[in-house]
């Protein structure tokens, strides 16, 4: 499972994350502005969770910012058109 570094502080809270922990590992795609804490994955690997921290870099998109501007220049123009085709956000 991908999650961006936005949510390990709220990840232990989910409900049954154990049970998930079981049948997927934890991939943690760092944001700018959401630095890992030190600790942090060793808090959910206590919870069962296999961790692992991308070394990668990643735009500065996130579907909250798309959510409050609808600014189709902040994601991919395919991802718009997903969004759009679906009626993700009204």
């Amino acid at each position: 499972m991908v999650i961006g570094s936005d949510l390990i502080a709220q990840i232990h809270q989910w409900y049954r994350i154990e049970e998930l922990f079981q049948q997927a590992g934890l991939l943690v795609i760092p944001r700018r502005g959401y630095p890992i804490a030190l600790g942090a994955t060793a808090a959910l690997q206590k919870l069962g969770g296999e961790v692992t921290i991308a070394n990668c870099q990643v735009p500065a998109a996130s579907s909250t910012a798309y959510r409050e501007k609808a600014d189709s220049s902040l994601i991919p123009q395919a991802v718009a058109n997903y969004i759009e085709q679906e009626h993700l956000y009204p």
